[in-house]
């Protein structure tokens, strides 16, 4: 508390001697306050001394316009005392502002701004009161100065304290609101680069597999090898174009997803059945790009290239409770030692595309029953639209 006094007189000397020593030199209406900032100056201190100069006039015994003219009576002296106390108040808040500005008490922690706050108030109060006491104040007969310099102390600390309380509750209530703005902000991009990231490691391991599969397709006819090439090339683009979004409809992923089931068809001719079950009305529902893709080339890598596979394929997508569901089935075990790493893989990073962009109620699960797996996509209505 010590230090806080001893700072006063070097932060007054200060700003005599450097008044636009702020690392800036401040413009005019910078010195003077935003028209926000005296609008709530006047309406508050106005308020104040408007309502306390009612209730002494005309609550108590009501002077008359001669009385009042004249400053006759002891409540017209008590209102006049009033009127000056809150016209010192403004300038005393002001002077406060300036110093809180001048030194960026907003910058510093909070029991530094606690601790230099209390020295101001209590410095600023008491010359209130002394002015007060020697100008404004006009004791009742028989008060004794003691009592009049308390009644004087009481109201402008309580004015003043008023006045700092709302000042501050303001600035950090707005600085709250930035700082979960900006937190936001981060939140945004935080998840924009995860799903980068994600789809960095979805995107190359399906153009391989594809890129292995037209290698397969080198022998065949020409026609075959054409055909393959063109729905390869289909693919690729979709995968430049789409790959960058957040959401595609399932109409165009379902697109891309046959073009890539048909490249395979070439590959394994009849050995490989696709069957569709799509409900019209959920073609214009958002998805993650190549989510759908993803998990075909994994019901194809870990299901028809295994031994003794029956080679149907089955996708359905329909709507329950206006959530998106989607499933696709195929013949294969889990936890077989002949599934790769990669399988977890590809579930991990959908269901985590999901979660960013959904929220925890999108989920993806894998299920196993009579050698047909099955994953399902569950996707909850969004107001999601597409970037």
């Amino acid at each position: 508390m010590e230090l806080a006094f001893q700072d006063i007189s070097l932060t007054l000397f200060r700003m005599v001697l450097h008044p636009t020593d702020n690392h800036a030199s401040p413009s005019c209406s910078d010195r003077l306050g935003a028209c926000r900032y005296w609008l709530f100056q006047i309406a508050g201190w106005g308020g104040v001394m408007f309502l306390t100069v009612m209730i002494i006039l005309f609550l108590g015994q009501r002077p008359t316009l001669g009385e009042i003219l004249t400053n006759s009576t002891q409540a017209t002296k008590d209102a006049t005392f009033t009127i000056l106390t809150c016209l010192t108040g403004l300038a005393a808040s002001h002077l406060l502002r300036q110093i809180i500005r001048f030194q960026r008490w907003l910058t510093w922690s909070v029991r530094r701004v606690a601790r230099h706050a209390l020295a101001w108030w209590l410095f600023l109060s008491g010359i209130n009161t002394i002015l007060a006491v020697r100008f404004f104040a006009s004791p009742a007969v028989g008060e004794a100065p003691a009592s009049t310099f308390t009644a004087c102390a009481m109201m402008n600390l309580s004015l003043l304290g008023a006045w700092l309380a709302i000042y501050f509750l303001v600035h950090y209530h707005d600085a709250f609101h930035q700082a979960n703005i900006d937190r936001a902000k981060l939140r945004a991009a935080s998840v924009e680069n995860e799903m980068l990231v994600l789809q960095a490691q979805v995107n190359p391991h399906f153009l391989f597999n594809s890129l292995n599969t037209v290698r397969a397709l080198l022998p065949a006819t020409a026609t075959t090898s054409r055909t393959a090439v063109t729905l390869l090339a289909d693919i690729l683009r979709a995968t430049l174009v789409e790959g960058g979004k957040i959401l595609i409809p399932l109409s165009r992923e379902m697109e891309i997803t046959r073009n890539y089931l048909a490249m395979e068809k070439l590959r394994f001719e009849d050995d490989l059945q696709i069957i569709e079950h799509i409900d019209p009305a959920t073609l214009n529902r958002n998805v993650p790009p190549l989510m759908l893709l993803t998990l075909a080339e994994n019901a194809i890598k870990h299901g028809l290239l295994q031994p003794e596979s029956t080679g149907i394929l089955e996708i359905n997508a329909s709507l329950l409770d206006q959530s998106l569901r989607i499933t696709i089935r195929s013949p294969g075990e889990l936890g077989k030692s002949t599934m790769p790493d990669s399988l977890g893989l590809g579930i991990q990073n959908i269901s985590e595309r999901l979660r960013l962009i959904f929220g925890p109620a999108a989920t993806v699960a894998l299920s196993q029953q009579d050698r047909i797996v099955e994953a399902k996509i569950i996707i909850p209505p969004s107001t999601k639209t597409i970037p």
